[in-house]
C-alpha cells in the first residue's frame, strides 16, 4: 500500500501536493485507490484543500500537520489526501459547496472529513494543532469525527442525504430574474453594513465584495438611486488607491488584513483579478472616472507582463511568501523608498500619503505567525524569475507561478461571487451539537455548551444571502 500511496502523490505537477513528501503524515494524492485504501481498512478520509500561493495553507502545514501527535493520530486512524486547488478546481469547489453548507465557512484552506464513499462529515478551514480559546484544534476534530465515524454512521448517510438536496437546489436555480423585493431586501442589508469611512462592508478582513458591487452597479444602472452609487464608488475608490492594489506592477492583492484596505494579504489570484477587471470596466462605463479605467488597465498589463503563458493561456496565481518572507518582494523600508524615489520623493510622500498615514495593526491571526518558517518552497515550475526595472524591492526574487494554468477565457469568464473567504478563523459551529442549514445531522461535539459563544450570531453575511438568492448558479468556493 506504501508503494500504491506515493505513486498517487507523485502523480501530480503541483508543487504544493508533492510538499507532502516531506510531511509526517501520510499523504495521498486525488485517486480512486486513496479511497479504496480508506473503504479497505474502514477509515474516515481527510481531505485538506490549498495551494502553493496560500500562505496560511503553510501555516497549517508547517504547525499542524508537523506536531507529532497530530500526524501520528492522523496516520493510525485516517486516510489523508492533498489537493492543489488550481489543479482540481472541480474538486475544490464541490467540497467548499459542501464547506459552505455545513459549517458557514469556505476559503483555503480547506478541511474536510468524509466517508470511504466521499459522504461529507465535517469541514472547516485553518485548524491550530490543539484548541486556542474556545476554538477547537485538530487534535479535537479529528478525535470527535472518528467517534461519529464510528458510532453515528446512519446519522452521517442522513446528514450526506440533505447535503446532496441541499447543493442541488443550489444549482436548480429559479428561471428569469430574482424578484424585485428579493434584490431590494439585499441592498437594504449592503447598506447597514457599509463602511461609509472606509469603503466596503463590515469590518477586517475585507476581501474585494465583488458580488455585492455587481449588484450596486446593475441596480444604479437601472434605478439611480444615489446610495447605490455612493456604496459602490466608495468601496471602489478605497480598493483602487489602497494597499491592496499593487501600484507599481498593477493587479489586486487578495484580501486586506485592515478595514482601510492598507495592508494586504499578499497573493494574487487569476481569478480575482478578472473578476476586478470586469467590476472597473463596468464602472468605468458608467461613471467615467479616470481612476477606474487606470487601475483596469493595470490589471490587464499585470496579466500581460506576469501571468501570460508563452504556450498560451494563463498562470493562475502568485505566490504571497517569497524568500521565507511574506510580502517580501512587494514590502519597502522608507530609507529604500527615498533611494528609489530619488528627487522625487517629496512627491511621493504628498502622492501616497507616506508619514501622514497611520498605519493600522493588523487583527491578530495566530500564535504562530512569529514562528521561524521551515522548509522554503519555490512555488513556479522552471525556476524564478528575477526583479526587472521598475517593480518590487531590488534584488528580491519575484514570486512565481505554480504550473496549473487557466484558459485564456479564464480571463473573461462570467464572475463568480465569494461568500465565505478564508481568513484563518476556525467557525464556530463545533459548540453546536446539530447541524444548521441542513437539519439535524451526526452532532459533533468538540468544545463545551450547546450554542455559539456568546454575542457571537450564527454567520449569515450579507455576501452570503447575495450569493444563494441572487447567484444561485454558480454556488460558493471562490
Amino acid at each position: 500500500m506504501e508503494e500504491t500511496r506515493l505513486s498517487c502523490l507523485k502523480a501530480t505537477k503541483s508543487p504544493f501536493v508533492l510538499e507532502g513528501l516531506h510531511s509526517p503524515v501520510k499523504w495521498w494524492g486525488w485517486c480512486r485507490e486513496a479511497f479504496e485504501a480508506a473503504r479497505a481498512l474502514d477509515r474516515p478520509v481527510l481531505v485538506d484543500v490549498g495551494a502553493v500561493w496560500c500562505h496560511w495553507c503553510h501555516v497549517m502545514d508547517e504547525t499542524t500537520y508537523s506536531d507529532p501527535e497530530v500526524a501520528s493520530f492522523i496516520n493510525e486512524h485516517f486516510i489523508p489526501i492533498k489537493v492543489d486547488r488550481d489543479e482540481r478546481p472541480d474538486v475544490d469547489r464541490r467540497l467548499q459547496e459542501m464547506a459552505q453548507l455545513v459549517s458557514g465557512q469556505s476559503g483555503w484552506p480547506l478541511t474536510v472529513f468524509t466517508t470511504p464513499g466521499g459522504e461529507v462529515i465535517w469541514a472547516a478551514t485553518y485548524l491550530p494543532p490543539r484548541d486556542m480559546g474556545r476554538a477547537p484544534g485538530m487534535l479535537t476534530a479529528l478525535k470527535a469525527v472518528l467517534e461519529a465515524y464510528r458510532e453515528r454512521r446512519s446519522d452521517i448517510a442522513k446528514f450526506a442525504e440533505e447535503l446532496r438536496s441541499e447543493v442541488a437546489a443550489w444549482h436548480s436555480p429559479a428561471p428569469g430574474e430574482p424578484e424585485r423585493g428579493i434584490q431590494l431586501e439585499l441592498l437594504a442589508a449592503l447598506a447597514s453594513g457599509f463602511d461609509a469611512e472606509n469603503g466596503g462592508f463590515g469590518g477586517a478582513p475585507k476581501f474585494p465584495p465583488i458580488t455585492q458591487l455587481e449588484l450596486l452597479l446593475t441596480r444604479y444602472f437601472y434605478d439611480g438611486v444615489g446610495l447605490y452609487r455612493r456604496m459602490a464608488e466608495a468601496t471602489l475608490d478605497a480598493m483602487a488607491l489602497g494597499g491592496v492594489y499593487d501600484h507599481l506592477l498593477g493587479g489586486f492583492f487578495r484580501y486586506s488584513t485592515d478595514r482601510m484596505w492598507l495592508i494586504p494579504h499578499y497573493e494574487k489570484l487569476l481569478i480575482d483579478n478578472a473578476e476586478l477587471l470586469a467590476i472597473y470596466a463596468e464602472a468605468y462605463a458608467i461613471f467615467g472616472k479616470p481612476l477606474y479605467l487606470r487601475t483596469a488597465r493595470g490589471i490587464t498589463a499585470w496579466f500581460d507582463e506576469f501571468m501570460r503563458r508563452p504556450g498560451g493561456g494563463y498562470h493562475a496565481s502568485q505566490d504571497a511568501d517569497v524568500e521565507g518572507e511574506e510580502g517580501g518582494y512587494y514590502r519597502w523600508a522608507l530609507d529604500e523608498l527615498k533611494e528609489a524615489a530619488g528627487d522625487l520623493w517629496p512627491l511621493a510622500v504628498e502622492h501616497f500619503g507616506l508619514l501622514d498615514v497611520e498605519w493600522p495593526r493588523a487583527r491578530p491571526r495566530s500564535a504562530w505567525r512569529s514562528l521561524p518558517r521551515g522548509r522554503r518552497r519555490r512555488s513556479c515550475i522552471g525556476g524564478s524569475w528575477r526583479l526587472g526595472a521598475g517593480g518590487g524591492r531590488r534584488g528580491w526574487t519575484r514570486p512565481c507561478t505554480p504550473g496549473g494554468a487557466a484558459r485564456r477565457r479564464g480571463a473573461s469568464s462570467s464572475r463568480l461571487g465569494s461568500p465565505g473567504r478564508a481568513t484563518g478563523d476556525t467557525p464556530w459551529t463545533p459548540w453546536i451539537s446539530s447541524w444548521p442549514t441542513c437539519g439535524t445531522g451526526p452532532g459533533l461535539r468538540m468544545g463545551g455548551g450547546t450554542g455559539p459563544p456568546s454575542g457571537r450570531p450564527w454567520r449569515r453575511t450579507t455576501d452570503t444571502a447575495s450569493w444563494r438568492r441572487w447567484r444561485p448558479t454558480a454556488g460558493p468556493g471562490r
